[in-house]
This record gives structure tokens, C-alpha cells and sequence, in this order.
């Protein structure tokens, strides 16, 4: 008697399971989400929790460093900005506050690197509508402002809700429009949309309203008529150049024919002064710093000290217990803090990282759908109003170089 031994078929390996399909696993993913809800310095209720997930992160990211090395070395041009920080600590009157600066500039840029390298953008999108909406409900409960000004709910300002509940309203946008995402992430995005834009409105933030009036259409438009377009050659360049003569035109009507002042008139629909809350006198009072130190600037994060009687005399007039002072202009920071020379390597970085970010996504229409395209816009403009891109560890920063990356990455 001979007994037959057939070679069963072998076993497939399951793919790692994922909260939305892509290159991550659930574990990556929830690293993404904790980092978003802890890392970010604007919101100080982590505080206690940060170093210890910061040790967590930086643990996950020695077992990743096979995926990380190689971004890391396709974005080497991007770390020129937090390498110019360390440069600063030469001429800077405290080098350790450079030396701290540059160190936590690089600490962004790796976890976003690494976040870019393990997630695909629709990973990326859930995981900000998942972890700012957990902040959104925490907000409804929690207001830290105590009723004075806008609504800043777990946030210690409400500038910070409302741009935390723009992140939101534009990811959930994303998710809710545009196919790829699973059923369960639309159902979410659109019980947390209403909130979002609650929020916002709560929280009287001009900037966050006047940003989300604008790009909630623009994400829509992109979702429901430039995906489509690509079936027809050239529609799109026509669609493009069809926006910008329609919005020209209509501004010339508006500013022509009824005589309408659009600046002007949007700053007194919020009730907010023609000084664009006293910045334009920060701006005033800040080019006296970039006199006196016009090539190489005062160092990385050495302008808002204690003993700088500039610095003193704009926190004297315009500092409130609530803020984090700055110029609220990213150009303006850089220059005093990084000088003219400093400011040079800064744009290139920047425009590196947006032109990446723009083509790759002119390229690939399923990059990230309209949510990647739309907060770049966001920051770009943001710029001119607040000084965020050349922050370390706040949830700005660490998007803006989670979609850079990420563009490295999808090349």
C-alpha cells in the first residue's frame, strides 16, 4: 500500500489589516492619529503626555527606519531650513534658543517624513478627520477661553480652533466627495462637517471663516467637476484659465462699477480694524530689527526674548495673557530671525516643497484628492498673516511636511 503526499497550496499571506486602504497598517495609522492629537505645542492640555509619546514616536520611527531612510534622503533639500537654524547659533545672542529651534524643526520634518513614508494620502486624510474630530467634540464640552472673545474650545486661543476646525471641514470635504474612501469615514465626516463648521463659527476666527468660504467651493469643484474633466484633453487649462478671468472680471465690477473696497469692507464685516488687528504696526516696528541685522538676522527664535527692548516694546502694545507672539507674517520672522541670506534658503525650501506638492498633485488626481491641494492654498495664503510654517512641533508645520514628503514619496 503507497500513500500519495500532495503538496498543499500554500497559504497566502492576509494583508495587514487598516482602518482605510493603502500602503500603512492600522498600527501606522494610529501613530498618525496620537501624533496629531499630542505633538502639536498649541495644544497645551498634552502638555503632560507629550514626552512621553515624543519617546513613543521616536521608538516607532528606529523599527521604521528602512522606510524612512529613503525619504528622508529624497527630502535632504528641505532640511537646508532647520540646518540654517543650527548655522545661526554662531552670531545669535542665544544659541541655545537656535540650537533648540533647529532641533525641533528637524524632529517635524522626520515625523513627517516618516508618516509620509508608511501612509498613503487618503490614510492621512482620515487620520486628521479622526483625530481633530475627537478635538472638536472635546471642544463642545471644554471651552478654555471662559466666554471671553471667540469660542477657543480645548485650544488655548481661538484662532487655534478655528484653524484646527478648517483642517477638519477640508478633510472631511475630501472624504465625503470623493470615491476610494470607505463607507464608514464618509458616514463620519459627515457627522462631524456640521460640527466643524459650528466651531468655526463659534470661535470668530476672520481668517478660519473668510478661508473655509473659500476653499469648502474650491474643494467641491475639485471633487465634482475637475476629476471628471480629465476625460476631455485641455479642459482643465481651459477650466483654470476660464476661474481666473471670471474672478478678474468680477473684481473689476465690484471695485469699478459699485466701488466696493474688498479688503476694506471683508476687515469691517468682521469687525476687525484697517490695521489688520495692529499687525501692519508689527510690520512697522519690525523692519527696525531687520535694519539692524539685515544679512543674517538675530538667529533662530532669539527676536521674542526678554531682554530684546524691540521685542519688548511690541509685546508691551499688543501682547495679550493668550498669545504666542509673533510677526504673523512668515516672511517678516524669517528675515529678522534668519536675515536676508537666511531668507533666501527658506524660500527655496518652501517653493521646493510647494511646487512638489502642486505637480505631483497635476500629475496624479488621486493624490490625496482635493484635500492635499486645497490646504496647501490654505498655508500659502496663511503666510501672509501669521508666521505657523516656521514653527516646530504645531499641527500646521507638521501637514505642510507630511504633504511635501509625501509628494517625494509618489513620484
Amino acid at each position: 500500500m503507497t500513500t500519495n503526499f500532495t503538496m498543499s497550496t500554500p497559504l497566502r499571506a492576509r494583508a495587514a489589516p487598516s482602518l482605510q486602504a493603502g500602503r500603512g497598517d492600522v498600527v501606522d495609522e494610529m501613530m498618525l492619529v496620537l501624533a496629531l492629537v499630542v505633538l502639536p505645542l498649541d495644544f497645551p492640555m498634552a502638555q503632560p503626555v507629550r514626552p512621553l509619546v515624543t519617546l513613543l514616536l521616536l521608538a516607532y520611527g528606529a523599527l521604521r527606519w528602512r522606510s524612512l531612510a529613503p525619504v528622508l534622503w529624497q527630502g535632504r533639500w528641505f532640511l537646508a531650513l532647520p540646518l540654517f537654524c543650527f548655522l545661526s547659533m554662531i552670531w545669535a545672542d542665544r544659541p541655545m534658543a537656535a540650537f533648540r529651534h533647529g532641533a525641533l524643526l528637524s524632529l517635524t520634518m522626520g515625523f513627517a517624513a516618516l508618516f509620509a513614508a508608511r501612509l498613503d494620502p487618503r490614510q492621512i486624510a482620515v487620520a486628521v478627520l479622526l483625530s481633530q474630530g475627537g478635538l472638536a467634540l472635546a471642544s463642545l464640552i471644554i471651552d478654555a477661553s471662559g466666554g471671553v472673545g471667540g469660542w477657543s474650545g480645548v485650544f488655548a486661543h481661538k484662532n487655534v480652533l478655528g484653524q484646527r476646525m478648517l483642517f477638519l471641514t477640508l478633510a472631511g470635504a475630501a472624504i465625503l466627495l470623493r470615491p476610494g474612501y470607505r463607507g464608514l469615514w464618509k458616514l463620519t465626516a459627515l457627522i462631524l462637517l456640521p460640527l466643524a463648521l459650528f466651531l468655526v463659527a463659534r470661535s470668530n476666527s476672520a481668517t478660519a471663516v473668510i478661508l473655509l468660504a473659500v476653499m469648502v467651493p474650491v474643494a467641491g469643484l475639485l471633487a465634482l467637476v475637475w476629476a471628471p474633466a480629465a476625460s476631455v484633453r485641455g479642459l482643465r487649462p481651459a477650466l483654470v484659465l476660464g476661474v481666473l478671468a471670471t474672478g478678474a472680471l468680477a473684481l473689476l465690477i465690484l471695485v469699478n462699477v459699485y466701488h466696493i473696497e474688498p479688503v476694506n469692507d471683508l476687515l469691517d464685516a468682521f469687525g476687525k480694524d484697517r490695521t489688520l488687528t495692529k499687525r501692519t504696526e508689527i510690520w512697522a516696528l519690525g523692519n527696525r530689527a531687520i535694519a539692524e541685522a539685515p544679512w543674517l538676522g538675530v538667529g533662530a527664535a532669539n527676536f521674542w526674548l526678554v531682554d530684546n527692548w524691540t521685542a519688548l516694546q511690541l509685546t508691551t502694545r499688543f501682547q495679550t495673557m493668550t498669545q504666542t507672539f509673533s510677526f504673523h507674517n512668515l516672511y517678516y520672522q524669517l528675515i529678522v530671525d534668519l536675515g536676508l541670506i537666511g531668507l533666501l534658503v527658506s524660500l527655496s525650501v518652501y517653493g521646493r516643497a510647494v511646487y512638489g506638492i502642486v505637480a505631483t498633485w497635476w500629475r496624479d488626481q488621486r493624490f490625496a484628492d482635493p484635500f492635499f491641494i486645497t490646504l496647501t492654498a490654505v498655508f500659502v495664503i496663511r503666510s501672509l498673516s501669521e508666521a505657523e510654517l516656521f514653527y516646530a512641533l504645531v499641527m500646521g508645520p507638521i501637514l505642510f511636511w507630511i504633504m511635501a514628503f509625501s509628494a517625494l514619496v509618489r513620484r
